[in-house]
């Protein structure tokens, strides 16, 4: 075999070596990529999956409340409480009779409201100096209670009710009631008269003929005093009922001026100011 001939064969021979290799690189090298791209590919699947089946939110219900076991609940208290939960839970006191004194809701947090600053008022007078804040169960959770003291003092508000044999229209009487005490608060003590006097007549007050002309359902907003000295009260919208006589809107009118009447000074009496949903209604 010359020596030309021996050249082609081996140049012949390494074209096809490297031709090999460079195929064998590229065949294997995509079957490589490609299979890393199946395992990111299956990985993310898993994530996305677990992140569709994961809870949006986890509940924990933990609940941190300011009052401790024998504190001395007063009239009006505050409940303040820091809650991780996300239901709202209820709460009474009792005294030891089970008779309940005061009730109301901590919001959750997905709640619309917030019980930041309220203040919640005795309903009616305990029979004990002793009692129980009862937080109802959560899910995960037995029933919370808390050992109280309660207030039991007592104080007189004068309310004014309309008696229907008096033929004048702004003609109102006072009766006095015994309510469990505000202490020295003054704005306290004529809200609390006021919410004596949108509960109505007592009984044997009624059956003195006394009536109410305020309607049904109303609420106190707040309670304040202006710079002249006079208690100012708001209310909620339907305390002007608009199928109500203007007789029965001076009685009405009368019954809240009256009982929210001072005597600063000996001799001069200034009659509460009433407001509705923050517009004052006129004398």
């Amino acid at each position: 075999m010359n020596i030309a001939l021996k050249r082609t064969i081996g140049l012949t021979l390494l074209i096809l070596l490297v031709t090999a290799a460079v195929w064998t690189i590229v065949y294997f090298g995509n079957k490589t990529v490609k299979s890393q791209k199946e395992i990111v590919s299956a990985n993310t699947q898993q994530i996305s999956e677990t992140q569709e089946v994961a809870p949006t939110s986890t509940e924990v219900n933990k609940l941190q409340i300011s009052v401790h076991a024998g504190d001395f609940l007063p009239n009006p208290f505050a409940l303040p409480a820091t809650t991780t939960f996300m239901e709202d839970r209820d709460w009474v006191v009792v005294d030891n009779g089970g008779a309940t004194i005061a009730s109301g809701t901590i919001p959750g947090l997905l709640s619309s409201y917030s019980a930041f600053g309220d203040v919640y008022w005795y309903s009616k007078l305990p029979t004990s100096e002793d009692g129980e804040l009862r937080i109802a169960a959560s899910d995960n959770g037995p029933q919370l209670i808390v050992p109280v003291k309660l207030q039991t003092k007592t104080q007189t508000v004068e309310l004014y009710f309309r008696n229907p044999v008096l033929s004048n229209c702004g003609t109102v009487e006072p009766v006095k009631r015994t309510i469990i005490s505000t202490g020295e608060n003054d704005l306290y003590f004529y809200e609390s008269a006021l919410r004596e006097l949108l509960k109505g007549p007592s009984k044997n007050e009624a059956e003195k003929g006394l009536v109410t002309m305020i309607p049904e359902g109303v609420k106190i907003i707040r309670v304040g005093k202006n710079e002249k000295g006079r208690y100012i009260a708001d209310f909620t919208q339907n305390l002007q009922d608009p199928n109500q006589i203007d007789c029965f809107h001076n009685i009405a009118k009368n019954q809240i001026q009256k009982t929210l009447s001072t005597v600063p000074l000996p001799g001069t009496t200034l009659d509460g100011v009433i407001l509705i949903e923050g517009e004052v209604v006129e004398d």
